[in-house]
């Protein structure tokens, strides 16, 4: 699990930076070394990362989770589960509060 969405990225991500320094940023800006690359691509995209992900959240989060809890029988059987639970709680709330009250 970890390599997959966190190492993972983390390979693919130094591997973008390399290649586009290499075919396309090395043979414009001939002066800038690799490391100043990073620092103003890194300066660059991070904030432009972060503004995106809370954007997604805002906007389309929502309907990622609505659609996951659809195609996934179990998740909406333990929501019916938790339904009935609830529905009987309140059902043995209101019976103790009108036998309190009586």
């Amino acid at each position: 699990m970890g390599h997959g969405t966190y190492l993972g990225f983390i390979l693919s991500f130094v591997n973008f930076v390399l290649i586009a320094y290499s075919l396309f940023l090395e043979k414009i800006f001939r002066d800038l070394t690799l490391f100043q690359f990073c620092l103003a691509f890194g300066s660059l995209y991070v904030p432009a990362s972060v503004i995106l992900g809370r954007l997604h959240i805002r906007k389309q989060i929502r309907y990622d989770t609505g659609m996951a809890f659809n195609v996934n029988p179990g998740l909406q059987a333990m929501m019916s589960e938790f339904k009935e639970i609830k529905d009987l709680l309140r059902e043995l709330t209101s019976e103790k509060n009108t036998r309190d009250g009586e």
